[in-house]
């Protein structure tokens, strides 16, 4: 049987384009998808080995060479459309000569792929025949219901005969939208999810057009509200929750999810459609849906609403949150640390039940715990006899003689789950969770990781949804604090590694992880101040990478505040990594302890200081053993190759040298040689009367060598 990693290794030999993977719900498992696709086999054995991989996609757009019409037959019962999908496609395959390729699709629909044309299409072409055009994406291979029919695909292009056929063009933009009313009616009956989506679009065009004066988050926010009042009783849960999926990166200014999208859009066109649109929205109010506080009376059950009186409230003496920690665990609420692997999120966790058995979180650089505190740890993909040693360590490391119990739940006894493979919630387990709960008294509950509960796809919105739901009732069925843990996304290779510290895109997957906490916090790896600063940032990156990875270094980890319950957050809180025995003369774990950033940023500071001193004792005697060469220190210049340089060093074996070679550092390859003598000769070095310099050009790296005066 064919794997998902084999099939992507093939797709993007055979086509010679660039792919990433999709879950089963053919949404993208990888943030930055756009930017990450790749054409090159380890980076497609990477993405595909990701938990959720299931399916192969391919981005359209000029850079990849590639354009798909994608025919929606599985999606509408019109028989007249399907006619004139057919007649098109026909007519299409007619010219094309067999040069495009057509496969089937999962709902039974089309796709037909040639070479990106010589113009910009416009993205839809009449109803249910996409031309899925540059920034978007189609599924090519997937274990179920993709096949080939026939043709290949080649360098031949549709021209513009074959893109003129757009039906209706309301703004002049090449998007053909539906009416206001057609829209509605699409929402307001049982139409097909196809239907609904070209109904959302729509309607986002319509809002933005009468809220101009709101940010895109704010569009969002406001029309999802609306959205769900007006239509929510006539669509399925999972189907609204994808229709009003969005979330916002501040730092790109962009929204996702699907409402996200198509309000993105919106958004960008509200100043045009303006006026193109006025009579929209009178339109939609006049038909005879209810009206919000209609929809609301419909659904009011007793005691669920609360009516506030304003004057009373200004007289009544308010509580204030029930923080079993100050600015980090609030009773009855929702929790969330997301990082890296490798970050130390289990270590914290140890570390924390730890404190809070004793109340004296102080001492692990925390606010001071209200009370001791009885803690649950739902450990998924530990045994408890590993929690108890990290345990143990946390303890003895930072001075902890617990006064309550830690209840633990170890992987030994299968997966606790609170999902079942259908996607529904398992009541039962719920159940049985918040009766564990109650019974010892627990206050805190820790879940590691969330996805572990039955969350088969994290990007599912639905999926998600149902998770922290069910998480949410725990908490207010108990009044305990509900603290999952989380994986950020892989950023950009050549990346700081704490590029997410404090950001809300710290939370892999769907944005529901992030909108349903009352509080999150990042814990990512630190990185001192050189590792940041231009010109020799990288550089200093990869040495103290290097010396954290070969125990040179020590290994920071820093705790951030992403969202706040209230006040102004726990702010950053620094932890080391170190070894501590848990029995005399036993082999040391990774244990957590607070330091002070100063004290980390002196010690860093130092260290990278002594890297430089010696890189600069490593190259003058490299160049010494470049120079001892009886061919190259002859009069005039000497372009010597890499291989040339490499069986050379190996013989001279000058300081450092042997040293990389033991670490497994390739350094007989061009690139790898190359990387590392450009770190080493950062610049030209001059021995006696003789100079050495590393020089790139179009074929490889070269060491030129010649005499001086």
């Amino acid at each position: 049987m064919t794997t998902v990693i084999q099939e992507a290794l093939r797709v993007a030999q055979d086509l010679d384009v660039a792919v990433f993977p999709v879950g089963a719900d053919k949404r993208p498992i990888i943030k930055g998808w756009r930017a990450k696709a790749s054409s090159n086999p380890n980076e497609i054995e990477a993405m595909f080995s990701l938990h959720g991989a299931a399916g192969v996609a391919i981005p359209c757009g000029p850079h990849n060479d590639i354009i798909c019409f994608d025919l929606d037959f599985g999606h509408t019962d019109d028989e007249d459309r399907k006619a004139r999908l057919m007649a098109w496609a026909e007519a299409f395959m007619a010219d094309a000569e067999g040069k495009v390729e057509v496969r089937r699709t999962r709902s039974g629909g089309m796709h037909i792929l040639a070479a990106w044309p010589d113009h910009q299409p416009p993205r839809r072409i009449m109803p249910k025949l996409d031309v899925i055009i540059d920034g978007f994406y189609f599924v090519y291979w997937m274990g179920d219901g993709y096949s080939h029919v026939s043709g290949e695909l080649t360098t031949w292009f549709p021209t513009e005969k074959h893109l003129e056929v757009v039906e209706r063009d309301t703004l002049g933009t090449g998007a053909a939208l539906m009416s206001a009313e057609d829209a509605h009616a699409a929402m307001w009956s049982d139409g097909d999810s196809g239907q609904r989506h070209d109904a959302l679009l729509r309607l986002t065009y319509d809002w933005a057009a009468e809220h101009t004066d709101m940010s895109l988050p704010q569009l969002c926010e406001t029309f999802a509200v609306w959205f769900s009042d007006i239509y929510g009783d006539r669509i399925d849960a999972a189907r609204l929750a994808q229709l009003t999926e969005w979330r916002y990166d501040r730092r790109s200014g962009e929204a996702e999810g699907e409402l996200g999208r198509a309000m993105r859009g919106a958004h960008d066109r509200a100043p045009i459609s303006d006026a193109l649109l006025a009579a929209a929205g009178e339109k939609l109010r006049a038909k005879t849906a209810p009206t919000i506080n209609e929809v609301v009376e419909r659904k009011v059950v007793a005691d669920e609403f609360t009516d506030i009186d304003l004057t009373d409230l200004l007289r009544e003496e308010l509580r204030d949150v029930d923080w079993i920690v100050d600015d980090l665990l609030p009773a009855g609420n929702l929790v969330s640390v997301s990082g890296q692997s490798g970050a130390g999120k289990t270590r914290f966790n140890a570390m924390l039940m730890a404190a809070l058995s004793t109340g004296n979180t102080d001492k692990v650089g925390l606010p001071k715990a209200s009370r001791p505190v009885r803690s649950l740890y739902i450990a998924n993909e530990e045994r408890t006899e590993d929690v108890k040693r990290r345990l143990k360590a946390a303890a003895k490391l930072n001075g902890l003689d617990g006064e309550m119990l830690i209840t633990v739940r170890g992987k030994e006894h299968g997966r606790f789950a609170l999902i079942g493979s259908d996607g529904a919630l398992i009541e039962a387990a719920v159940d049985r969770l918040v009766s564990v709960i109650k019974d010892r008294g627990i206050e805190v509950v820790m879940i590691d990781p969330i996805v572990t509960i039955g969350i088969e796809e994290e990007n599912a919105a639905a999926q998600v949804d149902v998770a922290m739901a069910a998480l949410q009732a725990v908490a207010a069925r108990t009044g305990a604090c509900v603290l999952f843990v989380h994986h950020s996304p892989k950023g950009d290779r050549n990346a700081p590694e704490d590029q997410l510290r404090g950001d809300s895109g710290a939370w892999r997957g769907s944005g529901v992880f992030y909108s349903s906490l009352d509080i999150g916090l990042t814990l990512m790896p630190w990185l001192p101040d050189e590792c940041h600063e231009k010109g020799n940032g990288p550089a200093n990156r990869r040495r103290w990478r290097s010396m954290v990875r070969n125990h040179k270094a020590p290994k920071y980890v820093v705790l951030d505040s992403a969202k706040e319950r209230e006040n102004e957050g726990l702010g950053s809180v620094m932890y080391e990594i170190v070894g501590q025995e848990v029995r005399v003369g036993g082999r040391r774990i990774g244990a957590m302890r607070p330091v002070q950033e100063a004290d980390a940023r002196a010690t860093a500071t130092m260290l990278l200081t002594s890297v430089a001193e010696i890189d600069d004792v490593v190259a003058q005697a490299w160049a010494a053993a470049l120079l001892d060469h009886p061919d190259w220190c002859s009069e005039g210049e000497h372009r010597v190759t890499l291989k040339e340089v490499a069986q050379h060093l190996d013989d001279a074996a000058p300081v450092g040298w042997p040293e990389r070679q033991d670490r497994g550092v390739k350094l007989r390859s061009d690139r790898g040689l190359g990387k590392h003598l450009t770190e080493v000769l950062a610049g030209p070095l001059i021995v006696g009367r003789t100079m050495v310099s590393l020089q790139e050009t179009p074929t490889g790296f070269g060491v030129m060598v010649r005499a001086v005066s």
